[in-house]
């Protein structure tokens, strides 16, 4: 009964996720389209605002229990979560989109190299199988024609390496003991959200806000939207990875491409073959690797019931 449940509770956060990714994805899309660019200043502003809610869940109406954090682990996740962000933008500004989607798409598979090459940990050939046919398949679907020079090859995969260092020490939670998910974001948010503001700077960022011109109404409503989208993807987003593992978040990013991409092959008339065999390819390898997940939770419920009827 405890794996149903831990199984019932991950799916309703992992759903969180998705339906708050997909609804932020077109909010931004609706705020770029009207002029505001500043991308790493909305990202800034969206680890300000769920540092603000999580603090105030904490402090004020006792969701849970602020505790003392090892400062070494809130900093390097907070480090983690900003190389990450600040990295992968560099790779975009760089490099075409196309490499960008790739090197995004290429984070599973060295997630997946790290932790059982380098780490030694346990990973089922099914569900590795299954995670690769599904980078694949969103490979097929969302990369066409990929262009880079040397210089930007370079910092797409420090790029990928920021983005699992951060993923793998977002996992490392777990291995604290007597700290929560909640308690840990209580203390790193701050941390990630000043070290974003002081990289602002550094950025194209920084010259694009002094030359904004003031922000309509319009602007600051779907900013705020925006803002507590965040809010519901930074929990939701780093319980995930603590409650599960980096590799089911990341196939969790996997499931929204997915289905942004399905959705596009119902509603438009002309779509390439490539992209309905790619979102075919990366269905399937979604289903196997969640029935795959289902399977191992299944089964570590079967010797706790057997143990019950041994104690009855």
């Amino acid at each position: 009964m405890r794996g149903r449940h831990l199984f019932k509770n991950v799916f309703v956060i992992i759903l969180t996720n998705v339906g708050s990714s997909i609804a932020l994805i077109l909010l931004n899309k609706q705020i770029f389209n009207s002029g505001f660019h500043a991308t790493l200043a909305l990202t800034c502003l969206h680890l300000f605002v769920s540092a603000f809610f999580v603090r105030l869940a904490g402090s004020y109406f006792g969701v849970f229990t602020p505790c003392n954090v090892p400062w070494r682990a809130a900093c390097s996740i907070a480090a983690g979560r900003v190389l990450s962000i600040a990295s992968m933008n560099l790779n975009l500004f760089y490099n075409s989109l196309s490499f960008y989607q790739l090197s995004k798409i290429a984070v599973l598979p060295a997630t997946i190299f790290v932790k059982t090459c380098i780490m030694n940990e346990d990973l089922s050939a099914q569900k590795a199988v299954a995670a690769i046919a599904t980078s694949v398949g969103v490979t097929l679907a969302t990369v066409s024609h990929p262009t880079a020079t040397f210089g930007g090859a370079a910092i797409a995969f420090v790029a990928v390496a920021c983005c699992v260092f951060a993923m793998v020490s977002g996992e490392g939670v777990k291995r604290i003991k007597g700290v929560s998910t909640m308690q840990m974001m209580y203390a790193e948010l701050p941390l990630a959200t000043a070290m974003l503001l002081l990289v602002i700077p550094f950025t194209g960022d920084y010259s694009k806000l002094r030359e904004m011109r003031a922000l309509d109404l319009e602007m600051w409503i779907l900013i705020s939207l925006s803002a507590l989208g965040a809010v519901c993807i930074n929990i939701s987003g780093f319980v995930s990875v603590v409650r599960l593992s980096a590799i089911d978040y990341l196939m969790c990013g996997h499931l929204k491409t997915t289905l942004l991409l399905a959705w596009g092959v119902f509603v438009d008339d002309d779509v390439p073959v490539q992209l309905v065999v790619g979102c075919a390819v990366a269905g399937i390898g979604l289903w196997r690797f969640y029935a795959a997940t289902a399977g191992e939770i299944a089964s570590t419920e079967k010797p706790e019931s057997a143990s019950i009827r041994k104690g009855q």
